[in-house]
């Protein structure tokens, strides 16, 4: 699941932020994590 995640970070990251963001928020309410634990990942991009 982290592998995954990490791939996907490193997809959208190319792409545009705002699409970035709401594969986050997709990927957060798929698996039911807390946002909150994103926003530190979100600052070291």
């Amino acid at each position: 699941m982290v592998a995954l995640f990490l791939f996907l970070l490193i997809k959208n990251s190319i792409v545009n932020a705002d699409i970035f963001i709401s594969d986050i928020l997709r990927f957060a309410k798929r698996f039911g994590i807390s946002i909150y634990f994103f926003f530190p990942i979100k600052q070291l991009v």
